[in-house]
């Protein structure tokens, strides 16, 4: 079931490696979610529904694009694709066309954003040794 959101937070807070991570805090059924964005794989967009994937569930929340894509793409994820946002710190390959996730997940990585991703990878990676990049 979706759903009916009232607002949505992201509470930002740097780590001592220089790493940020930030905390989402919503309201979902009555029930108020905080999710870590260490646990969160990748975030879609679609017709105004937000939807969080994590290894264990779905969450959706209903804001705008603008009202977070910015956030996140200046806090450790990546637009691989129209309304795709990945977590670099899930990325565990890249090929011609997909991103594979820790997970055994694979997303679609346009053309134009794959060089991009590599270049940022490889700056990323210095701090995380196990990204492939075919």
């Amino acid at each position: 079931m979706k759903s009916k959101i009232m607002n949505v937070n992201l509470d930002i807070s740097h780590t001592i490696s220089g790493q940020s991570h930030f905390k989402v805090l919503f309201n979902w059924n009555r029930e108020l979610f905080i999710l870590n964005s260490i646990d969160i794989l990748y975030v879609d967009f679609k017709n105004r529904v937000v939807t969080w994937h994590t290894d264990k569930k779905k969450y959706y929340t209903k804001v705008t694009i603008k009202s977070i894509s910015n956030l996140l793409l200046t806090h450790g994820f990546f637009e691989c694709y129209n309304g795709i946002l990945v977590n670099y710190n899930h990325i565990k390959s890249i090929t011609e066309n997909d991103i594979f996730l820790s997970n055994g997940l694979d997303l679609p990585i346009s053309r134009r954003n794959r060089s991009e991703l590599v270049d940022n990878i490889t700056s990323y990676s210095r701090s995380i040794n196990d990204i492939v990049i075919n």
